[in-house]
C-alpha cells in the first residue's frame, strides 16, 4: 500500500514538473515575442524618423532651389514648398528671418507681395494680390482674358516688419499691415492696418494697441536706427485716432 502511494506521489510530482516546465516555456515564448515586438516598434519608429528627416532635407533643398525664383529671399527665411501653393515667385519679396507657415496659399501673379523681416505668417493663411474681373456684359467671368482685367483688379500687398499673422488669415489685394502689428487667427484683411496694432475679425478691425507710444519709442530705440524709427508726432496721431475710434464704437 505504501509502495502504491509513493508511485502515485511520484506521478503527481512528475505531472507538476511537466506543468511547470510547460508554463516556463510559455513564459519564455511570451517574453521572446514581447522582445521581438519591441524591436519591431523601435525599427518602425526609427524608419519613420528617417523618412521625416529625409522629407525635411528634401523640402529644404527644394526651398533653396526655389529661393532663386523670388524677387528677394531673405537670409534664414523659411517657407514650406511641399505644402504651400505659391504662384508668382518673381513678385514675392521675403525679408530676412521671416517664415511662411505650412499649407498656405499665395497668389501674387500680377502684383507684388512684400513681406518685411522678422515676420511670421501662420499656417493655412491665404494671400491674394489680385481679383477676378466681372464687369463685362455678355461674357462669363471664367472666359475673361488677362487683357480684360481692370487696373484696380490687382494691388500690392505689404506686410511690415515684426508682424505676427495668426493661422488661417486671409489677406486680399491692397492689404497693408504696419510694422509690429498682430493679426488674430482667421481674420480677413482688405485694408491698411496701422503699425503696432492688434487686429481681429472679418473684416479685421483694430481692437487694441500692442504698445503705448512711450513703449514703442523704447522698443524701436533698441531695434532700429534713428532714421528708421517712427516719430513721436506720428505715433501720437495714431494713438489719438485709435482712441477716437474706440469712443465711436462705444457710442454704437
Amino acid at each position: 500500500m505504501r509502495g502504491a502511494e509513493l508511485r502515485a506521489l511520484n506521478d503527481c510530482l512528475d505531472k507538476r514538473k511537466k506543468t511547470l516546465a510547460a508554463a516556463g516555456q510559455l513564459h519564455h515564448v511570451n517574453r521572446q515575442e514581447e522582445a521581438e515586438q519591441k524591436m519591431l516598434n523601435k525599427t518602425a519608429q526609427s524608419f519613420a524618423l528617417f523618412l521625416w528627416l529625409l522629407s525635411k532635407i528634401c523640402e529644404r533643398f527644394v526651398m533653396f532651389l526655389n529661393s532663386y525664383r523670388f524677387e528677394h529671399f531673405g537670409k534664414r527665411s523659411l517657407y514650406h514648398p511641399f505644402s504651400t501653393i505659391l504662384l508668382g515667385h518673381e513678385n514675392l519679396s521675403l525679408g530676412d528671418h521671416s517664415t511662411i507657415g505650412p499649407n498656405c496659399t499665395i497668389y501674387c501673379i500680377d502684383s507684388k507681395l512684400i513681406i518685411g523681416k522678422k515676420t511670421g505668417i501662420g499656417p493655412g493663411s491665404i494671400i491674394m494680390t489680385g481679383n477676378h474681373s466681372t464687369h463685362l456684359i455678355g461674357k462669363f467671368y471664367k472666359d475673361y482674358n488677362k487683357s480684360d482685367k481692370l487696373p484696380g483688379d490687382d494691388a500690392v500687398v505689404v506686410i511690415g516688419e515684426d508682424v505676427w499673422i495668426g493661422a488661417g488669415c486671409i489677406l486680399l489685394k491692397g492689404a497693408m499691415i504696419g510694422r509690429g502689428s498682430i493679426v488674430g487667427a482667421g481674420s480677413l484683411i482688405n485694408k491698411p492696418i496701422p503699425p503696432y496694432s492688434i487686429a481681429v475679425g472679418s473684416p479685421a478691425k483694430v481692437t487694441a494697441r500692442r504698445f503705448t507710444v512711450s513703449d514703442i519709442l523704447a522698443h524701436e530705440a533698441l531695434l532700429y536706427t534713428t532714421a528708421q524709427q517712427f516719430q513721436v508726432d506720428y505715433l501720437t496721431e495714431l494713438e489719438s485716432n485709435f482712441e477716437a475710434l474706440q469712443q465711436e464704437i462705444q457710442k454704437v
